[in-house]
């Protein structure tokens, strides 16, 4: 089963709002809330480099049990890594964005309770 995922992050530049998306994840056929409808997500000032970002990223995914289906994408500034606990009920992904200088979390899932224990936890570890 496959979860959406959508993040943002805004900071201001020059008096102006920035969006950036930096990550998503739809399964084919589906609507976003159709896929999941309990999603919770935040964004986080960072501005240490991209490759330790997104190792603390998969490491703190894999140490709170998102082991299933684990993506890794990495851009020049930009990478992300995505995974689902190992019985299909929750969504997670870590993005990092140093061009922006933020990391962002988001965990979804259908059913609310599973996604925002996840989130918690995840929310709580340090990456």
């Amino acid at each position: 089963m496959s979860f959406a995922i959508a993040v943002f992050s805004a900071t201001a530049i020059t008096g102006c709002a920035q969006v950036t998306e930096i990550a998503k994840k739809f399964s084919a056929g589906e609507t976003a809330s159709d896929a999941a409808p309990y999603i919770y997500l935040s964004t986080f000032k960072y501005d240490g480099s991209l490759s330790t970002c997104l190792g603390n990223a998969e490491s703190t995914l894999r140490k709170n049990g998102f082991t299933e289906h684990f993506e890794r994408d990495q851009k020049d500034e930009y990478g992300t890594v995505t995974a689902d606990n190992p019985r299909g009920l929750v969504a997670a992904k870590i993005g990092c964005d140093m061009k922006i200088g933020s990391t962002a979390l988001a965990v979804s899932s259908k059913n609310n309770k599973a996604a925002y224990d996840s989130y918690k936890r995840l929310y709580d570890a340090e990456w």
